[in-house]
């Protein structure tokens, strides 16, 4: 039996765990400059907050409403986002554990037969440990494939009568699968569920009916496996499920509430964005060989401008120093523009490929892999950016602001809490 454990409303429930009172309460986060919602729990969403808005659009129904308002603390999340999947990975209840994201992972129990009751109080003792450990709320989504255990989970968090527990067996998966729409489904896209529907296929359960011929035809092998594992084939295992590997971009964006007007400005902050692009490449030891950088005034601006400028590179790269020689050439090329005042800017790192099978050039300028560990090592124990390029500056005019940034409780000593005894 595969699980999916899932926290519910991640960034809101972490922030709850530092805040008691907060617990029963409406939250949300905001995005980085504090310009849209990215997180609501179910308390804000009753009250009508629509995710993936503007913050100043649902700014008085928040106040009115008592909401709690955080900006994203992504160094807290990770924090305890580690803690509970060191937790739910040493429990011993599992015989495979893969993270999945920050607030997913896959696990398997193998080896037993339990029935659909034992399946079903297993995940309440999941639950039970996550919450006794972390004070996260998780879900648990059990099914024959990793799939359907995605699809469990969805039907745990959103049906009535789950309460965040769903399991699907042969016996309910078909009636369970039409009522998911195929939106929902793992691994079906934007684009894919828009063809599925000019198809007529608008649930989960006519996707699963869908010919695997048919399925590889119209939306690649990637369709005919989820049709597959909708049908209770193992496709996919611990090993080759789709993960960051399996990305086609890797990228980092930023708002600036503070705008870039300048050129110094605009290479500041899209350094910095490089820097963490090129983080996320090391830390799963994939190269890009080409770079698209994107900047804009903002959809809200009075005369919206918008602009991208893609560099390439000879062979793949994940050097920070390399990768920020490309801003100075894309700025050059006419990314800048004068009398501008960017917003939104960020790359976008494409063409990846595995560093350990990437080919290179001597004619190139190299990259020094021993540098770059060492960079990422101090910057580990250290703290974030100790150790950066002087490109991305130490005073930047242009930056984020984080007006309702909740403490590093768990990383700094500063903000470490404090308890009074009498």
């Amino acid at each position: 039996m595969i699980f999916l454990c899932d926290v519910h409303a991640m960034y809101c429930s972490v922030e709850a765990v530092f805040r008691p009172d907060l617990r029963d309460k409406p939250i949300v986060v905001l995005s980085n400059g504090d310009g849209m919602i990215v997180a609501a729990n179910k308390k804000a969403k009753a009250i009508g907050v629509k995710k993936f808005a503007p913050y100043f659009q649902q700014k008085d129904l928040l106040e009115s409403s008592g909401v709690a308002v955080f900006s994203s603390n992504y160094e807290l999340y990770a924090d305890m986002s580690n803690r509970l999947h060191n937790t739910l990975e040493n429990s011993q209840i599992f015989t495979h554990y893969q993270r999945y994201s920050i607030d997913e992972a896959f696990a398997a129990i193998e080896g037993v037969t339990l029935s659909d009751d034992e399946w079903i109080a297993t995940a309440r003792q999941v639950r039970r440990l996550a919450w006794t450990n972390t004070r996260l709320p998780i879900g648990c989504g059990l099914g024959r494939t990793f799939t359907l255990a995605k699809v469990a989970s969805h039907v745990g968090k959103t049906f009535a009568g789950y309460r965040g527990i769903a399991m699907l067996n042969p016996e309910n998966e078909d009636p369970i699968l039409q009522q998911v729409p195929v939106d929902e489904v793992w691994g079906v896209g934007r684009r894919t569920a828009a063809m599925l529907k000019d198809k007529r296929i608008n649930t989960a359960a006519e996707l699963a009916k869908m010919p695997t011929e048919l399925a590889r035809q119209a939306g690649s092998v990637n369709l005919e496996r989820v049709v597959r594992e909708l049908n209770g084939e193992l496709v996919y295992n611990f090993s080759s499920f789709p993960d960051l590997h399996s990305k086609q971009e890797i990228g980092a964006s930023l708002s600036l509430t503070v705008r870039a007007e300048t050129y110094d400005d605009l290479h500041q902050a899209l350094s910095a964005r490089v820097a963490v692009a090129a983080l996320k490449l090391r830390q799963v030891g994939l190269g890009t060989r080409c770079i698209q950088f994107h900047v804009s005034s903002g959809q809200y601006a009075t005369e919206p401008f918008s602009r991208s400028e893609t560099v390439r590179f000879v062979t793949a790269i994940d050097d920070t120093r390399l990768l920020t020689k490309a801003v100075t050439e894309a700025l050059n090329n006419g990314l800048f523009q004068e009398q501008q005042r960017y917003y939104k800017v960020g790359c976008r790192c494409l063409d990846l490929c595995d560093m350990h099978q990437a080919q290179t050039d001597m004619f190139v300028p190299q990259q020094d892999t021993r540098l770059m560990e060492a960079m990422d090592v101090i910057n580990n124990h250290a703290g974030k950016r100790v150790i950066r390029l002087g490109s991305e500056g130490f005073s930047a005019k242009a930056k984020m602001t984080q007006d309702r940034l909740s403490p590093a409780y768990l990383t700094k000593w500063a903000d470490l809490p404090t308890a009074h005894c009498q």
